[in-house]
């Protein structure tokens, strides 16, 4: 989904899988977002720095901070 809004594939790894499910079902079922977007961020920002393919001001345009 994220993909085709114009976002990087992200790959989540199996080692995150646990909190992955976790931050997924906290939006699932107490319906709040906050920790399941904060952990695709982490991600996308995770594969960034493995691969330098986004442009420079990709992350301000595109993952802007949840307020508290």
């Amino acid at each position: 989904m994220l993909a085709s809004d114009g976002y990087p594939w992200t790959t989540i790894k199996v080692d995150n899988r646990d909190t992955y499910m976790v931050a997924l079902e906290s939006a699932s079922v107490d319906n709040d977002i906050r920790t399941f977007a904060q952990f695709i961020v982490g991600a996308v920002l995770e594969d960034k720095t493995k691969n330098d393919t986004l442009p420079k001001d990709w992350i301000q345009r595109h993952l802007v901070p949840f307020p508290p």
